[in-house]
């Protein structure tokens, strides 16, 4: 277990109540990172929510991404799984912006 990339990963993370799942539980959902795995566990009974590869979680708490700032608007465009910013369309502006 990595205690320190887990609280990463749950600081990153909405808060959502375990009780969301139709359980009496007052508890949060947490990450628990494992290996190569994050299980998404309740932080007072340790009941297991789900589980989801690093690299899923990473991008989709845009850990593993581009950032570009449109030309244009000026605003922050993410691109998850990606090392570079691609030509794109300003998801805020809607104007072709890129390579």
């Amino acid at each position: 277990m990595d205690p320190e990339f887990s609280d990463e990963l749950t600081g990153l993370m909405p808060f959502v109540r375990h009780g969301i799942t139709g359980v009496d539980c007052p508890g949060r959902v947490v990450a628990v990172v494992d290996g190569n795995s994050v299980e998404l566990r309740c932080d007072r009974c340790g009941a297991v929510a789900g589980v989801v590869q690093v690299g899923i979680m990473e991008a989709l708490l845009g850990l593993d991404c581009a950032e570009a700032p449109c030309p244009y608007c000026g605003k922050l465009n993410v691109f998850p799984g990606c090392d570079e910013p691609p030509s794109y369309v300003c998801t805020h502006c809607g104007r072709s912006a890129g390579t």
